[in-house]
């Protein structure tokens, strides 16, 4: 949550501060309108697109996250920043912040010579994803229940 511009339009929090990064839920608890606005942004607006994407997520997140497990288990440091590299870009188009920057900073590290640190982090990126994945299963079926028919 920070200051944002899309095209013409600035939006603003209610109490006129921004709360730095913060998850989905978080922002969604704290009405906090920038993050949800620059997640629609991404979309064009289009809840019923939000809806496939993650939807497209909720899918292939568990796998990736598995895969990427497997080979920082494995130390195979190729495979494991190919599977944190393609989370990041799936967090990035989320608008998912906290959990992009985590992913971040695991492809900079270099797995064998910081396992440990790679470890921690990824521990943190586990938590991070669940709960986006807990956030984005409620406004997918809001989403479904949104765009039926009345």
């Amino acid at each position: 949550d920070r200051p944002a511009r899309f095209g013409a339009y600035a939006p603003e929090n209610f109490d006129m501060t921004f709360q730095g990064t913060v998850t989905v839920r978080k922002a969604l608890q704290l009405s906090l309108n920038v993050p949800a606005i620059a997640l629609l942004d991404r979309v064009g607006g289009d809840m019923q697109l939000l809806g496939e994407i993650t939807g497209l997520f909720l899918r292939e997140c568990g796998p990736l996250m598995a895969r990427a497990r497997e080979a920082m288990e494995n130390g195979n440091a190729g495979g494991f920043v190919h599977e944190v590299h393609t989370l990041c870009g799936m967090f990035r188009s989320l608008s998912a912040v906290a959990a992009q920057e985590t992913a971040g900073r695991l492809e900079e590290l270099d797995l064998m010579e910081n396992r440990e640190k790679v470890q921690e982090a990824y521990g943190l990126l586990e938590r991070e994803t669940q709960a986006l994945k807990d956030e984005l299963g409620a406004l997918a079926a809001e989403t479904a229940v949104s765009s039926e028919p009345m």
